[in-house]
């Protein structure tokens, strides 16, 4: 099925320039750019208050924002209110009206807008599909699982053909095991709608499974914008090598050795780079995965340490290494050879470390 197919407003363009919110002396978002094309996934990352739901709010219409432009294909929005902007928002809780069936439920809104009787029809069998829920249209919402009263929270919002639809912490309320089916069957959805979707979640695995592009917040901004590859393998910030994923940081002073750029770190030992790092005071992030375990030598970029924690995932393990004096790493190992209080190497390959700025 080609996105799209039997959906007839397609996903629009939605341009957020300079937009800011405050609430009395709190800056809630300040100076929000972000650029979404059309038909794109896409997540506002960060943790509790760093402004992506307000952020949300003001898309939506249920903020006012104190400056800043809100545009859809280029047309400004500003000034719509919330039941005239072609957008649609599914809130942490499903919402559901317990008295009505789930085909009801999902046509409740296309009752509101007065359509005729047999193109809500179509839009609520249309929407049960997508969702597959379409032999469950007679049950009352407490019938149904946590993860299906979602999909019909979901199928609610989209029959109603809004151009972006707005998540906020959907699946916030579903166990582990559900979230994981949940976030695949999100981004299916997605794709064959072939809308803007734009989803808030503090949920760095959602973040990465499902988003084509992935905004980072952090106390009101972006602290960067990409796709969640280009995020986790290249973070512009420590707030964004540590809130994505696990990460190591090493400490030192960048400067120009013999053989090119390198950071000093804290007992003459260095790490030769591979990517510019300005002259002074640098800190360098490495994910745990790109790190070696190996046998202590006078290689480059080989650390000795102490293995301190040993911790098991099941395929792997996690080392925790002590390379200096409250100075540990992180990474892993598939063989089980390494033991506490056994003392080995750690290789730091050049290519996968990441100048995040000055400690």
């Amino acid at each position: 099925m080609e996105p799209g197919e039997g959906y007839l407003v397609q996903g629009a363009r939605l341009t957020l320039d300079g937009l800011g919110k405050s609430f009395g002396d709190v800056v809630a978002v300040a100076e929000l750019s972000l650029e979404i094309e059309e038909g794109t996934f896409v997540t506002l990352l960060g943790p509790s208050g760093c402004g992506k739901t307000t952020t949300l709010n003001l898309i939506a219409g249920f903020e006012t924002p104190d400056r800043g432009v809100i545009a859809l294909n280029g047309q400004p929005m500003n000034h719509l209110p919330p039941y005239r902007r072609p957008v649609n928002t599914v809130f942490q809780g499903y919402a559901l009206f317990p008295h009505l069936s789930v085909a009801d439920n999902v046509a409740f809104g296309l009752r509101m807008k007065k359509m005729p009787k047999d193109e809500i029809a179509r839009r609520v069998a249309r929407g049960l599909g997508i969702v597959r829920l379409d032999t469950y249209g007679d049950r009352k919402p407490d019938q149904l699982s946590g993860g299906q009263q979602q999909r019909v929270a979901l199928a609610r919002a989209f029959v109603n053909e809004p151009q972006v639809l707005l998540l906020d912490e959907p699946l916030s309320a579903l166990d582990a095991q559900l979230r994981k089916q949940m976030q695949i069957e999100l981004k299916n959805i997605q794709q064959e709608l072939g809308i803007t979707f734009i989803y808030v979640t503090h949920d760095q695995e959602e973040a990465l499974v499902m988003s084509d592009l992935v905004c980072v917040m952090n106390q009101g901004r972006a602290e960067q914008i990409g796709s969640a590859k280009e995020l986790y393998d290249r973070p512009a910030t420590a707030f964004v090598a540590e809130f994505l994923g696990r990460n190591n940081f090493l400490k030192g002073t960048a400067e120009t050795g013999p053989a090119g750029r390198r950071l000093t770190l804290w007992d003459g030992r260095w790490i030769d780079l591979m990517e510019p790092v300005p002259d002074g005071p640098a800190l360098l992030s490495i994910r745990p995965e790109r790190l070696e375990l190996c046998a202590p030598s006078d290689e480059a970029n080989v650390l000795p340490g102490v293995v301190v924690a040993i911790r098991f995932l099941g395929d792997r393990l996690e080392a925790k290494v002590e390379v200096a004096d409250g100075v540990s790493l992180l990474t892993y190992a598939t063989d089980a050879w390494i033991a506490t209080g056994e003392k080995v190497a750690i290789r730091v390959p050049a290519e996968h470390c990441r100048y995040v700025g000055a400690p």
